[in-house]
């Protein structure tokens, strides 16, 4: 048996010992049958079972969506969402990889778009 909590707007898990089974990063947490439940994290779908594991790939589809905001120069979309894939999967490495890198990418863009001026 587990227990949906809600902190601010967000959704995680606790058993009912008071176990956080994970924490609060998720969207929407639909009801739980046969030990699995529908999360919903940036209208994307996902499986969510009652020990707190998600079961498909949507930290991968998240992550994907990242890489693509940073593609397309929108970082503070890109760093929301991997700041998030940290709350649901804090094992999820190449999250806080590329949330390091953020910064770093961001300030040299801003250098080489004041070098250019500078011309």
């Amino acid at each position: 048996d587990v227990i949906i909590v809600q902190e601010d707007s967000l959704f995680g898990l606790y058993n009912k010992r008071g176990l956080l089974l994970s924490p609060a990063g998720f969207d929407l947490i639909g009801g739980f049958q046969d030990g699995r439940a529908t999360v919903w994290v940036d209208y994307e779908q996902g499986i969510l079972n009652d020990k707190g594991d998600i079961e498909d790939d949507l930290v991968e589809r998240l992550f994907a969506q990242a890489v693509d905001c940073e593609n397309k120069s929108d970082l503070r979309n890109a760093r929301r969402l991997y700041r998030r894939i940290t709350v649901i999967e804090p094992t999820f490495a190449l999250a806080y990889h590329n949330l390091g890198i953020s910064p770093v990418c961001s300030n040299l863009l801003w250098l080489i778009n004041w070098i250019r001026t500078m011309r």
